[in-house]
């Protein structure tokens, strides 16, 4: 069972106005699963979204059939890094202005 009771909530998200050129809330209607699941989605969403930014095996189609794997290994053993690092210094507290973005944390 995906809930046990299926309701409307009313969600406020900050959006910009392209023609004001500022930041306004915006209230809209979203059902209480979908609110939870987006909220909890969890590391493997996460993991998806960053691997489509920065794909370290784009060069590799035609070669080595082998070469096209342990690419796929790195790129999944920094994205989860990355994931780890972010979660570790939310732990601590640590503002997320202080933290590396996902393009510099690769680089590093």
């Amino acid at each position: 069972m995906i809930a046990e009771k299926l309701e409307w909530i009313e969600v406020t998200k900050d959006v910009y106005n392209v023609d004001s050129g500022q930041v306004e809330q915006v209230k809209f209607l979203h059902m209480n699963h979908i609110n939870t699941y987006n909220k909890t989605m969890g590391h493997v969403d996460i993991a998806d979204q960053l691997r489509g930014r920065y794909r370290l095996d784009t060069w590799v189609r035609n070669r080595k059939w082998w070469w096209s794997i342990v690419f796929w290994g790195l790129g999944t053993i920094l994205r989860n890094a990355y994931v780890i690092y972010l979660k570790v210094n939310e732990a601590y507290g640590i503002d997320k202005k202080y933290l590396l973005s996902h393009h510099n944390f690769q680089k590093t």
